[in-house]
């Protein structure tokens, strides 16, 4: 006699599906985390670059530029390593220049002291003779909710993990959190929001760095 194979029962079917389900719902979040780590790994490569590149330029004119974005157009740089591959805003620190009325030459993703006054650099080199030069907060926890006006939300928006390069061009992961201080954002208004200092060392901020 023929075997005839037996068709799925609607129950079997549904906990075929279940199954399947609860494997992808496993499977995503370590896809998601290793894609994250692999954007990561860019970053650290780029900003080891811009170090390379920050270096050479201060080699050549006897100092680094105000403006990272230079960098790419004395052909020292490539226009891509501007950018972290994290960025959901082609541009995060160009974003945050234009809030503050200045106009970046290209879409850049990190934050920068180079453009600080002299003082307050001053007092960076001070308290930490290796300090940050770039900072990357993109690879911290984005709180969603602050995305309504990007202007006001942009120093809510990141926390937790932030890449540092320093000026040996290392690049340092560190961790630091939005504390309620004066930041001003432009238009002499001012808004609770993350100390650049901390975005730039781990040591105590003095009392007289105005934000």
């Amino acid at each position: 006699m023929k075997s005839r194979s037996r068709a799925l029962t609607l129950p079997e079917l549904l906990v075929a599906i279940l199954i399947i389900s609860l494997l992808a719902a496993l499977v995503a979040p370590i896809y998601g985390r290793s894609k994250e780590a692999g954007k990561r790994g860019v970053c650290i490569t780029r900003l080891r670059q811009f170090g390379t590149a920050l270096s050479l330029y201060a080699d050549a004119y006897g100092d680094y530029p105000k403006d990272p974005s230079l960098l790419s157009h004395s052909e020292q740089l490539p226009a891509v390593l501007l950018a972290c591959p994290s960025d959901p805003f082609d541009g995060f620190a160009s974003v945050a220049w234009q809030c503050r009325g200045r106009k970046s030459l290209l879409p850049f993703s990190y934050e920068t002291m180079l453009d600080w006054h002299d003082e307050l650099r001053s007092d960076l080199l001070a308290a930490d003779a290796n300090h940050g030069v770039l900072a990357c907060r993109l690879h911290g926890v984005r709180e969603s909710a602050r995305a309504r006006e990007v202007c006001l939300d942009l120093p809510f928006m990141f926390h937790g993990t932030l890449l540092r390069l320093r000026r040996d061009s290392s690049v340092q992961t560190a961790r630091y959190v939005v504390q309620s201080v004066e930041w001003p954002l432009g238009s002499g208004r001012y808004y609770p929001g993350a100390s650049p200092w901390d975005l730039f060392t781990d040591e105590p901020r003095p009392k007289r760095f105005p934000f």
